[in-house]
This record gives C-alpha cells, sequence and structure tokens, in this order.
C-alpha cells in the first residue's frame, strides 16, 4: 500500500470562526506552539487529538484532515481494511 499523505485545514477554520491560536489552544488543552506545528504539517497528531480538533470545529475528520491527491475513498477503504486486519 502506497503510503497517504494527509494535509490540514486547522489554520482556514480556525481564521474562519476567528478563533485565536492561543484561546483554540487553551480549549484542546494543548500549548499555543504544539498547535501552530499542527496547523504548519510539523506535528503527528492521535487519532483521538484529530478527533478532538475535527469536534472543535463540529466537522468530520475527513474534512479537516484530508487525503493529498489520488483517490481519496479508496485510501481511507484500504486503510480501514489494515486495521481490522491487525485488530
Amino acid at each position: 500500500m502506497k503510503e497517504m499523505i494527509y494535509t490540514n485545514e486547522v489554520y482556514n477554520l480556525r481564521k474562519e470562526i476567528g478563533v485565536s491560536q492561543f484561546r483554540m489552544s487553551e480549549d484542546l488543552g494543548i500549548s499555543r506552539r504544539a498547535l501552530s506545528k499542527i496547523e504548519n504539517g510539523e506535528q503527528n497528531l492521535s487519532l483521538g487529538m484529530a478527533y478532538r480538533i475535527s469536534a472543535y470545529f463540529n466537522r468530520i475528520v475527513t474534512d479537516v484532515f484530508p487525503l493529498q491527491g489520488g483517490d481519496q475513498l479508496a485510501s481511507y477503504t484500504a486503510l480501514a481494511e489494515k486495521e481490522r486486519s491487525i485488530g
């Protein structure tokens, strides 16, 4: 399976709702620096944190962290199948 590369919409969504990095980081219980790294794609996230951030914007994870290029549905389906075979 090819490597999946994710992008993120955290910065755009945060600006859309008019929330500062400081406020959002406090709401999520993380540092402002960690949030900055997330927005810039410099920080790997746990699935739990991806869900928390998505819930913050009242969006689904794939809207906030979309796959870059390719057939997203096929890639997500392949990932789900891989996770089922491991678990």
